[in-house]
């Protein structure tokens, strides 16, 4: 099936002045991720201290208490470009929006030294958010209990059991040097601790024919998640 796959790719490159990826043009096959966008915003996540936190900031202080997180809510809304400020509920974390990752370091250094945060976090918006509906990490050298990185011969089985699927409209694959470039811009401006996934997996996505689908996505989440060489199955991320 692969080289099937690479044929076709190689005489639309021939054709068409080539390509970044021959699978984006090639019939067949899965489709190359679109160029963009690449998302630039993100949430910041506030952890408040909870009883018998270990974090060292929390130590022997007990829980953050209401004026504290209050404290938090005001110093959050006050900063330019964020927005959606949640208080944290039972999570013990308060959450909002970010409308520009790069400065995510000026936030981080607002908050964390204010009494009874036990820590920042910034948390990125996907590559794959709104552009796919169902996303399906591939097993990599170091995933999946041991078991090795999915084969050629398991990818084309995905491949060709989700352009089957009579809800699905196109299949997107996403390589490794495309999975290294969405770690890697994950981790700008400092979130997710400023530090890419160092095994970041292969992965398909899928985008579905009709607006109407969580039943055609749990399906689909389901059945793929028990395929030989699939790590992980959900929905539109990563």
């Amino acid at each position: 099936m692969r080289i099937r796959w690479i044929v076709s790719g190689v005489l639309a490159l021939m054709t068409a002045g080539g390509g970044a990826m021959a699978w984006a043009i090639m019939q067949g096959g899965p489709s190359a991720p679109p160029d963009g966008p690449w998302p630039t915003d993100g949430w910041v996540w506030v952890a408040m201290c909870g009883e018998d936190d270990p974090q060292p900031r929390c130590s022997g202080r007990g829980p953050a208490t209401g004026p504290e997180e209050r404290s938090v809510i005001a110093t959050l809304s006050g900063l330019p470009g964020i927005s959606g400020v949640e208080p944290s509920g039972a999570s013990a974390i308060v959450k909002a929006a970010m409308r520009d990752r790069e400065r995510f370091p000026q936030v981080k250094a607002a908050l964390e030294g204010k009494p009874g945060v036990a820590g920042v976090t910034g948390v990125p918006k996907g590559f794959w958010q709104g552009k796919s509906d169902v996303g399906v990490l591939l097993c990599t050298a170091h995933g999946c209990d041991g078991r090795g990185a999915a084969t050629e011969p398991e990818k084309d089985a995905i491949y060709e059991w989700l352009r089957a699927q009579p809800e699905v409209a196109e299949v997107y694959f996403a390589d490794r040097a495309h999975a290294v470039r969405t770690a890697e811009h994950d981790v700008r401006g400092g979130l997710l601790n400023g530090k890419p996934d160092p095994d970041p997996a292969e992965s398909f996505h899928v985008k579905l024919l009709r607006p109407d689908r969580s039943a055609a996505i749990e399906r689909i989440r389901l059945a793929v998640k028990n395929l030989p060489g699939v790590h992980w199955a959900g929905y539109g991320q990563p």
